[in-house]
């Protein structure tokens, strides 16, 4: 397994790059963080169908198999548990989302200035 925490910057995906400084970049659609970066110690908002649950991303991992998978912390309950996805850029479905606040105050600014210009 190929981790985040660890200075490897080679994958076997194109959709995954790892950085030295324990940052993690995966180029899926279901990964709505800046420049899709996530690393240790971030929180963010995992979206799973209706429910909203804020977490702790621990550690990011890439499988032989050609999946990653996040290490998390449930920031209400404690709980330690994996997201698993399949790396392929056709897969268009996510059963998990995840969404950091820096993303979505970015896309409402970006909303908010587009109807200004607009007139709206």
């Amino acid at each position: 397994m190929k981790s985040g925490v660890t200075n490897d910057d080679q994958s076997n995906s194109k959709l995954i790059l790892f950085f030295p400084i324990a940052t993690t970049r995966i180029l899926l659609d279901n990964m709505l963080t800046i420049g899709k970066i996530v690393y240790p110690g971030m929180r963010v908002i995992k979206i799973e169908s209706n429910r909203f649950d804020a977490i702790e991303i621990h550690n990011v991992e890439e499988e032989p198999k050609g999946y990653v998978n996040l290490l998390v912390r449930d920031i209400g309950t404690d709980r330690i548990f994996e997201l698993t996805q399949i790396l392929d850029a056709e897969n268009k479905y996510f059963v998990w989302t995840i969404l950091s606040i820096e993303y979505f105050i970015k896309s409402m600014e970006k909303r908010i200035m587009m109807r200004y210009i607009a007139g709206h």
